[in-house]
């Protein structure tokens, strides 16, 4: 199936349609995963791997597909201990993996012009010290960890701690 015939099947005209009611939630190497607000006013949560129709989940409300999302990224890590983060224009959220309990819930879309001062808060709660120290300028680059993601993100590693930061924002952060 194409994105055409996947967006005709969710009820949009056109592939178009279907990426502008959709938000990137997650990516995991070449995969993206989305939440789109459906034509009906449901909420659907899928990934690209596959465009199928039995691949995905509609929910009734956003925090439902959000629940569906965190689930398939808490598989993923599974055994793992650290932390993982979305951000969208809905907010940010940050869950530990291994209780999946909920360190941050911000689902705000007013406070999204403070995301990058409080990654710079959270991190440095979980790992201690200065954030600037942690994450350094990458060479040649002249904004900070915080600044707009690039394509690739960030990685930063230290003495017992491996942190990663997506293109779209997202984060994982282990410790060793």
């Amino acid at each position: 199936m194409d994105l055409s015939q996947f967006a005709a099947h969710l009820g949009f005209p056109t592939n178009e349609a279907l990426m502008e009611a959709s938000q990137h939630f997650y990516a995991q190497g070449d995969v993206d995963w989305w939440i789109t607000r459906l034509p009906d006013g449901r909420w659907a949560a899928w990934d690209d791997a596959e465009l199928a129709p039995d691949r995905v989940e509609c929910c009734d409300t956003y925090e439902e597909a959000v629940r569906h999302h965190q689930a398939g990224i808490a598989a993923l890590y599974d055994g793992r201990d650290g932390v993982y983060s979305y951000h969208g224009q809905y907010g940010l959220l940050v869950v530990d993996v291994a209780s999946q309990r909920v360190l941050e819930d911000w689902l705000d879309r007013d406070a999204l012009g403070a995301v990058p001062e409080r990654y710079r808060e959270i991190i440095t709660s979980l790992f201690g010290g200065d954030v600037a120290d942690l994450f350094p300028p990458r060479p040649g680059r002249d904004e900070d960890w915080a600044g707009e993601p690039t394509d690739s993100g960030y990685r930063a590693l230290g003495p017992d701690w491996d942190f990663q930061l997506d293109r779209d924002g997202a984060f994982f952060a282990q410790t060793r």
